[in-house]
């Protein structure tokens, strides 16, 4: 399953979970800290996977820009560029792998 979260709610994600963490500090009722810690993890995992996406999205759309202004007087369709940019992406990737 594939989910799109925006900036602002990545942020409403970490203020989660500085609440949670203030929470934890001070309780002292253990199954509410093994509960809070289990969804600590969960809520860390997805903040990584929207950092990580952000990545992908922008070395993307850095490709993408290079591909266009590479092909301007072309009149390639958005989707070309966007297949063009995303095979070389996939080249660049393979090069990094093999040194």
């Amino acid at each position: 399953m594939r989910v799109t979260i925006t900036h602002q709610e990545y942020e409403a994600i970490l203020f989660a979970i500085d609440q949670l963490h203030s929470e934890i500090e001070g309780a002292t009722f253990e199954d509410f800290i093994a509960d809070a810690s289990s969804q600590l993890r969960s809520l860390y995992n997805i903040t990584e996977k929207y950092k990580k996406e952000k990545c992908k999205a922008l070395e993307f759309q850095e490709v993408r820009a290079s591909v266009a202004e590479h092909n301007r007087g072309h009149n390639l369709r958005s989707r070309d560029i966007d297949a063009m940019a995303r095979k070389l992406l996939k080249k660049i990737k393979q090069d990094e792998k093999h040194g």
